[in-house]
């Protein structure tokens, strides 16, 4: 029996490790709104970016760190209101 319960997690790490989510049955989540807009905000200043004067710095502050952030919110599931306070905004 013990065999039969290793064969049985064996083939569940198989699963896990070797099949994507959309081929699992887990349906993608949407990116946030907030997010959309860091991405579409990337790509219109592209060439900006690739300019050479954008360092790293500037790189984290505009795009890393707001990103970040909004992950963490979406992770613990907090309200625009929470997201305020958080931000020091109330």
């Amino acid at each position: 029996m013990a065999g039969a319960v290793g064969g049985q997690a064996d083939a569940g790490l198989k699963l896990a490790r070797g099949t994507p989510c959309h081929a699992a049955n887990i349906a993608p989540m949407p990116a946030p709104a907030e997010i959309r807009k860091l991405v579409e905000r990337f790509e219109v200043n592209l060439d900006t970016y690739r300019g050479g004067g954008y360092n790293e710095t500037l790189l984290r502050r505009d795009f890393l760190d707001p990103l970040f952030d909004r992950l963490a919110y979406e992770l613990y599931g907090l309200a625009e209101e929470e997201i305020e306070v958080v931000e020091g905004g109330a």
